[in-house]
């Protein structure tokens, strides 16, 4: 196969290069002197011995070299281009062109600028690409914002964005992927009249807002947000309810412009130039030209990059009158993405499109001839070959995709073959019919009014199947903690199932499954853990934390907070338990029943079975407690009061003792000091975690537990506040490391400066979430290890 496919030869070295770089820690010289070396000797063996084995084991090796190499470049550059790891919270103010309209997300508006930096200031006079966030309220002035305008920009710059939880999506390494150098923060800003050299992108950018008007003009605003969608991939009109039926449908893929609309603007394209006469040459000259536009008006993403390529191949190929191989077509659509920028390979949209047409051009031969097997009396059916043959294009795409979608999405839809056989027909008419509402816009109006109203209609159609499809019972199920594993076993017996006539091909996939089912056993006992571990997780401003036993029982203390919008619980911790497998917590204990402490414990109720749940006294404290505990009730948890004394260690080799309050002690006013507060002992190992408890609660403690207070690690009481961590505290627990749970730039000023400056003084560590993410600790029971899961430069270390 690959003897006569050597483009496909070629990307598959190529691409091992890449994971060799991105897997193991080489140096960028050393990489480029092996390079040298093998591409030397092969270039030398092939001047003595062109077809000899070792100069074809050289060619192949400097490939392989090639990707490692270009690999290591590509990191360097985006490691030397964001600007933010330096400059991080540094005001600025510059001039800026808007390269893309702006987008509204959530209470904030995104905006895509490229900036002319002064000389002379931080950052030294460059050009850069930033993502700019603005409040909603401080944009009400800018709503005319558009593409191509020219800005005075005043803000600071930001952390570059990093999950700040295991698991969590990369934001940060997907902006650096899309070359936004900075992430900065707008104060203000203003359209100014001087003239600034426009982009590329910028350009396309103007021209596909252009475009988008044409259809907000003869639409709804449902009908042309979702059309925008289809038509360029522009999903800002488009809201996140009908975002998420899409989801749930697996039918999202119609948002992202691919294979099957360059297919219908090349039939279109051929279609107009054939009605004119336009000779044969320059129809293929044109429809590759056409093709390329499209292109770059839909922002040429890796889908619509591989979709143009492959186009034009096979345009160009059939205009000249030879035959196509199809995998090699695909080869050099890859070849042509990677080269330009090899860290393609890891981008989401990459895998998806070229794991799609490959299951499509694999799989969908074997799927059809199924229908050699259906009943005579269906065929007679005349819709039912149409229907099946495209029932077998979705199976074979979804068939081949579903890893990805389960590894990347964490969940798969169950409804997705049967919604795709209404969706895709439709979608296809919704394109051309909005391709020929642009085109008679120019000609004249009345015409494209008649087209978009046919369209609005298949829009209505089409969008309501899509929300009632989404709420069928059980359309989707979760695939949290799907592994590379997993996905490897589930394409061997995929592999299986399709080669079951080949006898030698079938148990070879067999084999494979055996060998692929005991390595996921082994390293389920390898990976078991008989340390104790803590997991502060980042829940904004708020406390979430996750204490695993060794015996593999759990304990949640506090769910972090729920205000308009957020759920920390639904969009942090339930995530962050299923995704690690997590399906029971053994005890709850709430610290105290203020928001930001219970706020998700609904969603997590929700989400996994509890054991228990722990509270410091039984008066109602909020309707938002009072909500709690009724769910409480149907679920049937029982809520047990807490107090001095207890001992709540699901496990006998760990005691987790509580200090306060006493019992029979009425919630105080201030319900900070009727915290629960907890002390962690296993082995020689430590920790004290204090709630929101402050000074009167910390000398209540003080006093009555003396020495016993010593502890390795101190949970900082109520978020770092000046409240808290007394002084007089703080020398009767003599921590080494302090943990503080508080969200970024948070109204309150939290953590203080005098804290930090207390524990300073005392040589304690100070780990803070919303610097570092979520904080991991694990002990033996002698000493307390810090589990770095980020290294900050994009990459998840662990993957629990």
């Amino acid at each position: 196969m690959l003897r006569t496919r050597p483009a496909l030869r070629f990307v598959i070295l190529l691409s091992g290069g890449i994971l060799f770089a991105e897997g193991i820690s080489v140096s960028a010289a050393a990489l480029w002197l092996c390079f040298a070396a093998t591409w030397a000797c092969a270039l030398l063996q092939l001047l003595r011995t062109p077809r000899s084995l070792l100069s074809l084991c050289l060619l192949h090796c400097s490939v392989f070299l090639l990707g490692a190499v270009w690999t290591s470049v590509r990191e360097s550059d985006l490691a030397s281009e964001r600007l933010t790891q330096t400059f991080s919270r540094e005001p600025i103010h510059f001039n800026a062109l808007l390269e893309e309209t702006p987008v509204k997300q959530g209470a904030s508006l995104k905006l895509v600028l490229l900036a002319d930096l002064p000389a002379g200031g931080p950052l030294q006079g460059r050009r850069a690409r930033f993502l700019a966030t603005m409040p909603l309220k401080k944009a009400e002035v800018m709503r005319n914002l558009t593409a191509g305008q020219a800005l005075t920009v005043f803000g600071t710059l930001t952390d570059f964005p990093s999950p700040r939880n295991p698991g969590e999506f990369d934001y940060g390494r997907y902006l650096a992927l899309k070359d936004i150098n900075g992430v900065v923060h707008v104060d203000s800003l203003r359209a100014i009249g001087v003239s600034m050299e426009r982009s590329v992108r910028s350009w396309f950018a103007v021209l596909r807002a252009r475009l988008n008007r044409i259809l907000e003009e003869h639409h709804g605003t449902e009908a042309a947000g979702f059309l925008q969608g289809v038509v360029f991939g522009d999903r800002k009109g488009i809201s996140p309810e009908l975002k998420e039926s899409f989801l749930k449908t697996g039918t999202i893929h119609i948002l992202a412009v691919s294979g099957s609309n360059v297919a219908l603007i090349a039939m279109m394209l051929y279609l107009l130039l054939g009605l004119v006469r336009v000779p044969k040459r320059w129809v293929v000259i044109l429809t590759a030209a056409g093709l390329m536009m499209y292109m770059m008006i839909t922002g040429a993403e890796s889908s619509i990059v591989r979709a143009t390529i492959m186009g034009c191949v096979i345009v160009i190929g059939t205009a000249m009158e030879r035959r196509t191989d199809i995998f090699n077509s695909i080869a050099v659509a890859a070849l042509f993405v990677l080269l330009i920028d090899p860290l393609q390979l890891f981008d989401v949209g990459f895998q998806l499109s070229f794991s799609a047409v490959l299951s499509i051009v694999l799989l969908y031969p074997r799927l059809e001839r199924l229908a050699d097997a259906i009943p005579e009396a269906f065929e007679e059916i005349r819709l039912f070959m149409p229907v099946w043959k495209l029932f077998a294009v979705s199976a074979a795409a979804q068939l081949g995709t579903l890893p990805f979608t389960a590894y990347y999405f964490e969940r798969i839809s169950l409804v997705s073959f049967l919604a795709n056989i209404v969706v895709v027909p439709l979608v296809g008419l919704n394109l051309i019919l909005a391709c020929m509402t642009i085109a008679a816009d120019v000609v004249a109006g009345w015409i494209a009014a008649v087209y978009a109203a046919i369209n609005e209609v298949l829009v209505d159609l089409l969008l309501g199947f899509v929300t009632h499809a989404a709420e069928v019972p059980g359309a989707t199920m979760d695939t949290y903690g799907f592994g590379v594993l997993t996905a490897l076993a589930y394409y061997a017996v995929l592999f299986a199932v399709f080669n079951v006539n080949d006898v030698r091909r079938f148990k070879a996939s067999v084999c494979a499954v055996m060998v692929l089912f005991l390595a996921m056993t082994v390293k389920s006992i390898v990976d078991h853990n008989t340390n104790l571990r803590v997991t502060m997780l980042d829940v904004g401003q708020g406390d979430g934390i996750l204490i695993t036993f060794p015996n593999g029982s759990h304990v949640l203390v506090d769910a972090g907070p729920r205000s308009f919008g957020y759920d920390a619980g639904e969009r942090v911790v339930a995530p962050f338990l299923r995704r690690h497998g997590i399906g029971r917590i053994d005890a709850v204990i709430v610290s105290h029943a203020h928001s930001d402490h219970i706020g998700g414990l609904e969603a997590v109720m929700a989400a996994v079975e509890i054991g228990a749940i722990h509270e410091p006294g039984s008066l109602v404290a909020s309707a938002l407690h009072k909500r709690l505990r009724d769910a409480a009730i149907r679920r049937g948890v029982p809520v047990v009061y807490t107090a001095r004394g207890s001992d709540l260690s699901p496990d006998p080799s760990a005691r987790l003792y509580v200090l306060h309050p006493p019992p029979g002690q009425s919630i105080p006013d201030d319900e900070n000091n009727g915290s629960l507060v907890i002390k962690l002992v296993y082995g020689r190992a430590s920790m004290l975690l204090t709630g929101d408890a402050e000074t009167e609660a910390e000398a209540t403690i003080r006093n009555r537990y003396g020495l016993f207070l010593d502890s390795d690690i101190l949970k900082a009481g109520h978020h770092g506040s000046i409240t808290s961590s007394s002084e007089d505290f703080l020398d009767g627990i003599t921590p080494e490391i302090a943990l503080i749970s508080v969200g970024a730039r948070n109204k309150f000023g939290h953590p203080s400066a005098l804290v930090l400056s207390r524990l300073s003084a005392r040589g304690v560590v100070v780990h803070r979430t919303d610097r570092e993410g979520a904080l991991i600790f694990e002990t033996n029971g002698e000493t307390w290890q810090h589990i770095e899961w980020y290294d900050r430069n994009g990459y998840e270390k662990e993957n629990d």
